[in-house]
């Protein structure tokens, strides 16, 4: 299974416990009813959400005067450019929990002592496919760990489903706490999140 980075940059929301996995149509038609998705669009063969009225609202930007586009931004071509404007994609539900890795070498804790590990591309790869089976063993305290357990630092997360916001930087913007409620009502659990980002085009 290749290790599943991103094209571009994104807040990604998803359950706390790596197992729940919502339908995806249930978190669309909450998503929309809380004002966070508007209506859908195409691009490349998969279904995006333009963003809601309530959008702002729900998402918190950082910073005194930040540049938000909410509607899309077209290339030459005519292309949306997804980078650049916000948006939101719900990808299908896994068979079992993932973890999504937002750098190329990132470099997690020990969730005991604090311990920073350097995994290699082939461990990510196996972590990536089982984050829950194999035990990570921390080479400072020698403590054993889940994948999905590390203290990853905002840059992973382990679930069978994804809620995408795209077109924000990592640290560009928070999910409300209402956000996070309506979420979990869906999931009946806590969720949380974390950023990806590729380079920016």
């Amino acid at each position: 299974m290749a290790l599943h980075t991103a094209d571009w940059h994104r807040l990604v929301l998803h359950p706390r416990d790596p197992d729940s996995a919502p339908p995806g149509e249930d978190l669309v038609r909450a998503l929309a009813q809380i004002g966070l998705a508007g209506e859908a669009f195409q691009f490349r063969h998969q279904t995006y959400y333009a963003t809601g009225q309530r959008f702002l609202d729900l998402v918190v930007f950082l910073g005194c005067s930040p540049s938000i586009a909410l509607a899309p931004v077209l290339d030459q071509a005519g292309e949306p450019r997804m980078e650049r404007f916000c948006h939101l994609r719900i990808p299908p539900v896994a068979g079992s929990p993932v973890l999504r890795v937002a750098e190329r070498n990132p470099r997690p804790r020990c969730p005991g002592c604090g311990a920073t590990l350097t995994p290699d591309a082939g461990d990510l790869v196996q972590w990536s496919a089982a984050p829950q089976r194999p035990l990570v063993v921390c080479a400072a305290c020698g403590q054993r760990h889940p994948p999905a357990a590390l203290a990853w630092r905002r840059g992973a997360g382990a679930a069978r489903c994804f809620v995408e916001v795209g077109g924000i930087f990592p640290q560009e913007a928070l999910p409300s706490d209402g956000l996070l409620a309506a979420l979990g009502d869906v999931s009946r659990g806590p969720w949380d999140y974390f950023y990806t980002g590729g380079p920016r085009l």
